[in-house]
């Protein structure tokens, strides 16, 4: 599994009740997951439900929203956490595709992003994160996932750096 570091503190994100939860089925913002960590689930003997030809997770409904199936709606905490999908590890960071190019993204709507946008400790994370994202072993990962990179409206989502990923 590739290595992530979060930016978010778990502390601030169990409090949240924003991320894992859905305004419809088919969401842009549902998790989709890697060729490999589809098969580390079943390894793991993880029940995965995936919409078809989609790889991304099926939703559940449940209070009024859908969720990600590993999301304890109850007790808002990913059941998966220490195999959640690089999708998820790259939250609130997002692969965007615009005009034919992949952008790295930030969603404006997480609570954490609006606290610290611009300020320094966004700007320390965002290089570290662009350096990761470049490497070619990485690179490669998003060629060969393509699923991983979504159209996302504009007002949802800020553009950050264009990621060539022709190796």
């Amino acid at each position: 599994m590739t290595t992530l570091k979060q930016l978010i503190p778990q502390e601030f994100c169990l409090k949240c009740k924003g991320c894992c939860r859905f305004a419809n089925v088919r969401s842009l913002w549902s998790p989709c997951f890697l060729l490999k960590e589809i098969e580390i689930f079943k390894k793991n003997g993880i029940p995965l439900c995936l919409r078809p030809k989609a790889k991304k997770a099926k939703l559940v409904y449940s209070k009024g929203c859908y969720f990600c199936p590993f999301f304890n709606l109850d007790k808002n905490y990913c059941t998966v956490y220490h195999l959640r999908p690089f999708d998820c590890r790259l939250y609130p960071f997002l692969l965007r595709s615009r005009r034919e190019k992949v952008y790295l993204a930030v969603d404006k709507n997480c609570p954490y992003i609006e606290k610290i946008f611009g300020k320094q400790e966004f700007k320390t994370y965002l290089a570290g994160l662009i350096k990761f994202l470049k490497q070619p072993k990485i690179k490669r990962l998003i060629q060969q996932n393509r699923q991983l990179i979504g159209i996302f409206p504009e007002k949802t989502v800020v553009n950050l750096i264009h990621l060539p990923l022709q190796p």
